[in-house]
C-alpha cells in the first residue's frame, strides 16, 4: 500500500506541471504543425526558411512557380 501512495503523491506533483493555458496549447500545437511542414518541404527541396513558411500559411499566400 506504501507504493500506491508513493505514485499518488508523485502524479500529483506531475500533475501540477501540466498546467497549460488553452492559449499556450494552442501556440504549441500551431508551432508544431508549421515546424512539421516546413521540414516536410523542406525534404522535397524547398528553400524557404520557418518565419517563411509560417508566414505563407497564415497568409494563404502561395509562391508563383512552385
Amino acid at each position: 500500500m506504501q507504493s500506491y501512495t508513493k505514485l499518488t503523491d508523485l502524479h500529483d506533483k506531475i500533475n501540477t506541471f501540466r498546467s497549460l493555458s488553452k492559449e499556450e496549447a494552442e501556440s504549441i500545437e500551431k508551432d508544431k504543425k508549421y515546424d512539421h511542414i516546413w521540414s516536410s518541404n523542406a525534404i522535397e527541396g524547398s528553400y524557404l526558411s520557418k518565419y517563411e513558411t509560417a508566414a505563407l500559411l497564415e497568409t494563404g499566400l502561395t509562391i508563383h512557380g512552385k
